[in-house]
């Protein structure tokens, strides 16, 4: 799955995952009702994860590379062009779970929840 899109709401960006990870359903869920995204694509969580991006500006990119051999996958988001000031640009992307432990140093099942973040 590879999803680009954008919304004219700034104050929805805050709904998109903290850490950028999606490894449940229920999050999954979340998103996909907070971002009005329509036939949204199934995802077996057991199999795979979504990393989610968010920014400000037109042009957002998303870049992955696995960086070592421990499992840990590093994704690389690159943002640039014009700012608008009232909308935002989101990418979702799916990837396999196979061999990966962590993502960005980050546990791969570790969601934190809204209330935990600063």
């Amino acid at each position: 799955m590879d999803i680009l899109s954008s919304i004219v709401d700034r104050k929805l960006r805050k709904e998109a995952p903290e850490g950028s990870l999606i490894t449940s359903q229920k999050s999954w869920e979340k998103l996909v009702k907070a971002c009005d995204i329509k036939d949204a694509p199934k995802v077996d969580f057991t199999k795979e994860f979504l990393y989610v991006a968010t920014g400000v500006r037109r042009n957002l990119r998303m870049f992955e590379f696995k960086s070592d051999d421990k499992g840990d996958f590093s994704v690389v988001v690159v943002a640039n062009g014009e700012e608008f000031p009232d909308f935002f640009c989101y990418a979702i992307k799916s990837f396999s779970r196979e061999g990966v432990k962590t993502v960005n140093g980050r546990e791969l099942n570790e969601e934190i929840p809204r209330a935990e973040r600063k």
